[in-house]
This record gives C-alpha cells, sequence and structure tokens, in this order.
C-alpha cells in the first residue's frame, strides 16, 4: 500500500510553467527513511524530510495520455545499500531554488547494489502526476516508455478500439454496494466526505454518477440512525454537481459537497452530526463511479487531517440543486408560514399557509384559496440573503473556535449561544460584522466574560468562538446570516444598538449630561452652578485659582432633608503642571476658598504636613535588636564594625535582658580597636553577674560572645561606634544561639559589679568559703560595703569583762567590725561558732550589741 500527494507547491509550480513563468525542471528524486511512517495514513506533511538516505537524477519525464505524466528516475544496479519509505520529485525553478512537487508514502524498501559475487537489484521509481489536460500545462510532449510504469497501464489496440466503442455510447451504470465503515468516522469528533462522482471536464459526454441510499448507524444508539437517499452526477461539459439529497433521522446532515483531492475534484455528500461517531456507514445503489471516503478534519483538536479536501470542500457554489419535492403531483412543503387575522391571504400571494384562526375570520380570499389548495400545500420561500446556522462546538481556553463553514459572502451575523451541561448563566447574545477593516466582534449581552462563558473574537482577520475554561464544554450556538456580494449591509445593527436593562445608555447618549464641554470667557466662575457644566474658562475669567486657563466641573447635589443645594467646583490647570483644586459654595453668592489637590505628581509639603523639622530617618536603626530566649550554646551577638583592621572604631555595648529567676542583666562596656588589639575593654554589670564576656574577630566582623546565665534568659543589644558625633545607629546585625566561635584578636571583658540587697549576700557568702582559711574579704569586696569605712572596736587593755558597745543600723549599709587587739566572735548559730577573726561584718538594718567578756569580743 503507498500513499501519493501531490504538494501545494507542486501545484504552484504547474501554474508557472504554464503561464511562462518557469520552464520545466524536475530534477531529483529525493529518497528517505522516515522512523514510524504508515503508508496507509494519508499525507499530511508537504516537506523534505531530515532522514534523507539518497538522491537520484531524474532519467525520464513523459506524457502517458495528456492527463497524466509519469516522472521516473532509474536505481541501477550500481545504487545501494539503502531502506526507505518515503520519496519525493524535486523541481529547480529559474532562481535556483529547489521545490517539493510530489511525494510518496510506501512501505520499507531496501535498494541493494551489485558488490563482487553478490547481485543487487535493479529498481525504476515513478509517480504518476494525473491531471486534467495536465501534459499540455507542463509542455510534455514524450512518450511513456514501458519501463517507467507497471504492466497494464498500457493497453493493446483491441482493448483501445473496445474502449472508444463504450466511450461512443452512455455509460451504464452497475449494482453498487460498499461498506465504508473502515474509510469514514473512524473516530469520535470527525468531519467526514463520501466520493460519489468524478467532476472532470475532459470531454462534454463524459460520466460519473450514483442514485442509491447512505446510511449512518452506532449500534448503542446514542446518536439517531440516519438514511439518505442520494442521486448525484456530473452536470454535462461542466465540472459541477448536479444532485439531491432526502434525509430521515437529521435535518442538517449529511449534505452535498465538492472537494478536491490528490487535484481531482470530486462530489458527494459531507458528514458530521455530533461528538459521538456513527460506526457503521453503507451505501447500496447503482451508477458508474465506485463511491469511497475519508475522514478529513478532528474536530477535537481542530485540525485538518486532509489539507486538500479541508482548502476545496464546497457547498454552494459548485453545486446546482434539484429541490422539487412532489406528491401526486402536489409541492410538499419545505418550509411554512402560518398567517393569522392580521396577515391574511391577499392578492397574488400564494406563498402562505392558512391557519384555521385565520379562515374563521372570514375573508372570502382565504376560503378561495383553502377550497382550491387545501390546508398546508402552500410553501413559503426563503430569501437567498439570509440563511440561518445551528451547531455545537467543543472548545477549552487554549482551543478557539472558526466559525464553521461560513459563507464567504457573510456581512453581518447575529449570534446566539449557550453552555451545555452546567448550570451557570451562561446565555450570550453577540454579534459579527464587516466593516472597511474586515470583521469586527461585539457583544449585545453576556453575563460577565469568565470561566466557561462563550464569547466572540476575530482572531487572523476571521471570525471565531472562544471561552475561558481549561476544561472541555459544549457551546451550542444559533447565528442568523446576511449575505451581500458587495458592499457590507448590516441589518443586525438595530439589536446591537437596541437599550435594554442588560444594556442601558449612558448619560450622554440620552442627552442627560452634555458630552462636550464648552469654553467662557470674560465670566464669573461664581456663576457657574449648573449641573453637568464642565468648560474651559479661557481668559479673563475672574476668581479662579490663578490667572491661567482652567478646566473647570460644576457638581450639584441636593442636602439631606432639605431644598438647598450644594455645589461643588473641581477646577484643573489647562496646561503646564498637573494641578487641580476644589471649592464649594458655603452660601449665596460665598464660596470657599481654592484648595489644592494632593497628587502623587503634586505630593504635600513636609512643611505642609508638620513634618519640616523631623529628620527623615529609619527608627529602627536607632533601637535594640532583641535575640530569641534560652540560648543553650551561648549567645553571639556579630555587629557590623570591622575588627580586621589594625585601629578602628571606638564602641559602646549595651545589654539588658532577664531571664526566669535572679535579677535583669545590665551590662554596659566600652574598647577601642587600637595596634591590632582591643583596649581599654571593660565593663560595668548591675544586677546579675554576667561572666565569661568576650569580644572577637570573626570574618573580620566584630562579635561579642558570653556563655549561657540561666534559664530563658533573652536580651536587648544596642552597640554604637562612637568614634564621631551625632545621632548614632545599632551596629548590631544578629543576635544567634551558638557556641564560642573560633576568631582572632580575642580579649576578655573585665567585668564590675554592682550589688544590691538583693545578690549581695549570696556574693559574699561565696567569698566567705573562699577565703574561710583567712576569715578576711577581699580587697576588691570590701570597697563596696560602705562608704564611710570600717567601724573598728576600742583597744581592751584594762577594759573590764562586760563592756557592751550598741552599733546603730549603719544607716542601710553592710555593717563591717574590725578590732583593734583581740578576735571578735559570733558564738553560736544553730549551736556552732560560725566565724570568728579580726574583722566581723553583720546583715544591715539592725541593731548589733557587741560584749568584750575579758578575752574576746562576742556579738550578741
Amino acid at each position: 500500500m503507498s500513499q501519493l500527494k501531490i504538494t501545494n507547491e507542486g501545484i504552484a509550480y504547474k501554474n508557472d510553467v504554464f503561464a511562462g513563468t518557469e520552464t520545466l525542471n524536475i530534477t531529483k528524486m529525493v529518497f528517505a527513511h522516515v522512523p514510524g511512517l504508515n503508508a496507509d495514513s494519508p499525507i499530511l506533511s508537504d516537506s523534505v524530510p531530515a532522514n534523507i538516505v539518497h538522491n537520484q537524477p531524474i532519467d525520464r519525464v513523459s506524457s502517458l495520455d495528456g492527463d497524466a505524466v509519469v516522472i521516473s528516475s532509474v536505481l541501477g544496479y550500481d545504487v545501494g545499500d539503502f531502506t526507505f519509505n518515503w520519496f519525493g520529485a524535486i523541481a529547480q525553478k529559474a532562481n535556483g531554488t529547489e521545490v517539493l512537487i510530489a511525494v510518496v508514502h510506501t512501505n520499507e524498501q531496501t535498494k541493494t547494489r551489485t558488490d563482487g559475487a553478490n547481485t543487487g537489484d535493479y529498481s525504476v521509481k515513478s509517480i504518476i502526476w494525473r491531471s486534467q489536460q495536465l501534459a499540455g500545462d507542463l509542455n510534455v510532449t514524450l512518450a511513456t516508455l514501458p519501463w517507467q510504469v507497471s504492466d497494464g497501464v498500457f493497453a493493446t489496440a483491441q482493448d483501445l478500439s473496445a474502449l472508444k466503442e463504450k466511450l461512443n455510447r452512455r455509460t451504464h451504470g452497475k449494482s453498487i454496494a460498499v461498506d465504508l465503515s473502515d474509510q469514514v468516522q473512524l473516530t469520535g469528533y470527525r468531519k467526514s466526505v463520501i466520493a460519489l462522482c468524478k467532476l472532470v471536464n475532459t470531454t462534454s459526454t463524459y460520466e460519473s454518477w450514483n442514485i442509491g441510499t447512505l446510511t449512518f448507524s452506532r449500534v448503542n444508539g446514542i446518536v439517531p440512525n440516519i438514511i439518505s437517499q442520494v442521486a448525484v452526477s456530473r452536470k454535462y461539459s461542466t465540472d459541477r454537481l448536479r444532485g439531491c439529497l432526502q434525509t430521515n433521522g437529521s435535518k442538517f446532515t449529511p449534505r452535498l459537497c465538492t472537494f478536491k483531492l490528490n487535484g481531482v475534484r470530486y462530489g458527494g455528500v459531507e458528514f458530521y452530526h455530533s461528538a459521538a461517531h456513527h460506526d457503521f456507514v453503507t451505501y447500496s445503489g447503482s451508477g458508474s463511479f465506485e463511491p469511497f471516503g475519508l475522514d478529513y478534519y478532528n474536530l477535537l483538536n481542530n485540525v485538518a487531517l486532509n489539507q486538500e479536501v479541508a482548502d476545496t470542500i464546497n457547498f454552494e457554489s459548485t453545486i446546482e440543486f434539484d429541490g422539487e419535492i412532489a406528491f401526486n403531483g402536489a409541492s410538499l412543503l419545505t418550509d411554512k408560514r402560518l398567517c393569522d387575522d392580521d396577515d391574511v391571504i391577499t392578492g397574488g400571494r400564494t406563498d402562505l399557509i392558512v391557519t384555521p384562526k385565520a379562515a374563521a375570520a372570514g375573508d372570502n380570499k382565504v376560503r378561495q384559496e383553502m377550497g382550491i389548495h387545501g390546508l398546508g400545500n402552500r410553501v413559503s420561500h426563503q430569501s437567498e440573503y439570509f440563511v440561518t446556522r445551528t451547531f455545537d462546538l467543543i472548545m477549552n481556553s487554549s482551543r478557539p473556535r472558526e466559525f464553521p463553514d461560513l459563507p464567504s459572502d457573510a456581512s453581518d451575523i447575529l449570534v446566539f449561544g449557550t453552555t451545555q451541561r452546567t448550570s451557570s448563566n451562561s446565555n450570550l447574545v453577540a454579534r459579527f460584522y464587516k466593516d472597511s477593516r474586515g470583521w469586527v466582534a461585539k457583544h449585545i449581552y453576556t453575563y460577565d466574560l469568565y470561566s466557561n462563558r462563550p464569547s466572540v473574537q476575530i482572531i487572523n482577520g476571521k471570525p471565531h468562538f472562544v471561552c475561558f475554561h481549561e476544561s472541555n464544554y459544549i457551546y451550542s450556538f444559533y447565528c442568523q446570516i446576511a449575505l451581500q456580494n458587495t458592499g457590507s449591509a448590516k441589518p443586525f445593527d438595530f439589536f446591537e444598538n437596541t437599550y435594554t436593562t442588560y444594556n442601558k445608555p449612558s448619560p450622554p447618549e440620552i442627552g442627560a449630561i452634555s458630552d462636550i464641554g464648552r469654553y467662557v470667557d470674560g465670566v464669573d466662575v461664581n456663576d457657574l452652578t449648573e449641573r453637568s457644566e464642565c468648560v474651559l474658562a479661557l481668559n479673563n475669567v475672574q476668581n479662579l485659582p490663578s490667572e491661567s486657563p482652567y478646566i473647570v466641573e460644576v457638581i450639584v447635589v441636593k442636602t439631606q432633608n432639605s431644598s438647598e443645594q450644594r455645589i461643588v467646583q473641581k477646577a484643573h490647570l489647562y496646561h503646564g503642571e498637573p494641578k487641580s483644586y476644589i471649592r464649594y459654595r458655603v452660601g449665596e453668592g460665598q464660596w470657599s476658598e481654592w484648595d489644592l489637590v494632593l497628587t502623587t505628581k503634586n505630593p504635600p509639603s513636609k512643611a505642609l504636613l508638620a513634618l519640616d523639622k523631623v529628620q527623615n530617618i529609619n527608627a529602627f536603626d536607632y533601637m535594640p535588636l532583641h535575640s530569641e530566649r534560652d540560648f543553650k550554646d551561648g549567645t553571639l551577638i556579630k555587629t557590623s564594625i570591622n575588627y580586621a583592621v589594625g585601629s578602628g572604631a571606638a564602641w559602646m555595648l549595651e545589654i539588658k535582658g532577664n531571664g526566669y529567676g535572679g535579677s535583669p542583666i545590665s551590662v554596659i562596656a566600652q574598647g577601642y580597636i587600637y595596634s591590632n588589639t582591643m583596649l581599654n575593654c571593660r565593663g560595668i554589670a548591675t544586677g546579675e553577674r554576667l561572666h565569661g564576656l568576650v569580644v572577637l574577630n570573626v570574618d573580620s566582623k566584630m562579635c561579642f560572645w558570653f556563655p549561657r546565665q540561666s534559664y530563658w534568659q533573652g536580651v536587648d543589644v544596642y552597640c554604637k561606634d562612637v568614634t564621631g558625633s551625632g545621632r548614632l545607629t545599632n551596629k548590631v546585625e544578629s543576635i544567634t544561639d551558638a557556641p564560642k566561635p573560633s576568631g582572632t584578636k580575642e580579649v576578655t571583658v573585665a567585668m564590675d559589679y554592682v550589688y544590691s540587697t538583693h545578690n549581695i549576700k549570696p556574693v559574699l557568702m561565696q567569698e566567705h568559703r573562699q577565703t574561710s582559711a583567712t576569715h578576711e574579704l577581699s580587697a576588691h569586696e570590701k570597697r563596696y560595703l560602705t562608704t564611710e569605712g570600717p567601724y573598728t572596736l576600742p583597744p581592751t587593755a584594762g577594759m573590764s569583762d562586760g563592756t557592751t558597745i550598741a552599733l546603730n543600723k549603719c544607716h542601710g549599709i553592710w555593717p563591717v567590725i574590725k578590732t583593734a587587739d583581740v578576735d571578735i566572735k559570733l558564738s553560736k548559730r544553730h549551736g556552732q561558732a560560725v566565724q570568728t577573726g579580726s574583722e566581723f561584718m553583720y546583715k544591715a538594718n539592725r541593731e548589733i550589741l557587741v560584749v568584750f567578756n575579758g578575752e574576746h569580743w562576742e556579738v550578741q
């Protein structure tokens, strides 16, 4: 099995040769191997594939008869080895460019050449191009030789004599029964054509005809079974179709058509009923032409399966319809119109059907017409300039659909549409019409243009239907079409320009507001008080914001519960910088001052907003950065200060925070980057005794780190570069939970502690435990005990036993007592001596009695 196609470029090349703009120059045959090529499928592509395996010069172009040309290449024993399933003929034009004129798809074939003792094969590949008067058009005069074509192409003299005798008498038909199920309606969404006669005008007496019955059925009954009685033939001495078609089961399909296939025009029918295909198609009758068919269009993907058929199919201009239908000599109704008592038959009108109501009106002419012709035998003739179309289209947002089968002389189309299988309001009334620019699409009524609502657009200059939903929906359309060969009549203008509740007029359209303003000169704008006034105020106009021209708008409203009117004026500067002003009338002849309207192009000044004394700063740059809570690995504070330099910033660090128990943290520290180290690096801690604070260089940034202090602790941190003056921003970039990082130039921040009544006791008790061997307080701790210094007891030489000294509350400061010569003891606490030495400290805010017992001082 193989398929042959003459390309569109080949047809154009033939026309150019016939016109004399090109000379016949078919130069070579190209062979290719196309993976996955199906030789039984229609040829869709007109281009040379990439998989070329061989090029062979053309050996002979000859005339088989006046309507056929043979193009041949000889593949001799010296050609090979290669496998091919595609070959085509190439012609070279006068400008040197090459065009593909014909394509053949075939089953895979292998060409081998002779190699030593292995004998190859010899093959001739020919393309027979058939078209009416083709040999004359291409100026081909060489006769076809037997080696160019297969056996059976040539006829003997006896055959030619018999053929001539047959052609000299009328062609007699034969009985024909064809099952077309494997040719058409192969799957859903397919448009099909069935050829019933050949339309060639080689001789005036050539006959091609068929009279019979077409049946279309689907076994599961989801669509109606359709039976069509058809009679078609080539019209004498033309290439037109003449015929008639009578169908049961469907009004609109099948329908008579003509089309071209491989350059030959055929007459027959086109068939498409719905998305569900008819899977059993037959023809039975008699004729001189063997019917065949094919699916030529895929409606689901909106793509032609055979482009030649899709481009050449015609339903009107190439067909002469035999429309008379009669029964026992009486014409049957094909289109009817019922007349009522306001439209009875009068005068010479004989195309109306009379209703009983019209007859009851008593008009004698009606009775006469009914008596002569009877009820129901009058036909209303349809105008040839108005037609209707109804159809269903499957669409989604990425699949717009062109108006199907639109007559070429259509000039105005009124469209009614809706969406099937949806409960949403999806009704559409729209219009296509032609003007000097081409087609125009307009909406008359629609329920919002989104989701599964249908709409209309012009795409590539042609009317299209579109929707906005990504899923497929079925859309039904009813269209009224006005036809006009010349001009651009638009009889449906009325519908687009009719006002309804869905198409309300704008106030200017009904004269409620003037759509064009006027200009004024030498007036006072105080007198512009009429609603809808919009004027251009030019020269000598008083009470404008300035002496420049302005466009003035007037707005008038009635105040609530009052007959008074509030009048507002807007004045827009006519040229120059864009400025607008507004004012309102406060009383008869009294107006407020013009106020400037503030916009993005005319923003308020800082002085107007009382911001002229506020510097343009980001407040967050001057706020502490707060950490998350409960850092377990330690607190790492990273700043933007450069610590990689030898000498740099003097800085001040503030850390404040709280935890779950204990005192709040409050630390102030300072330092100065100098000579590749940190000088004067010291801090003061109040409250919680923050310990382990270090400063170090990490990735050139000055960072601080201290270990975990207490449970659920969090801190605010502010670090300033105090080298310069002015408002200083916070240099802290981040506070994270991290172990002590590896850095350089590490320095411990020496910390001085300030104590309160809350934390001094545990500190001193700790200090006491650390110095229990000497019973002495460290010099560091003593200087924070009292600003008055320790109290020293008098010498005991000559002192009587029982001498008692009373010490007061020490003014709220922890008391420290020293002896001059003997020890002082706190004899008992829980039965034990707890302190002995030359110094003693006791709880503040209590009166203390010290007694000399002859050996030492005893605290009572």
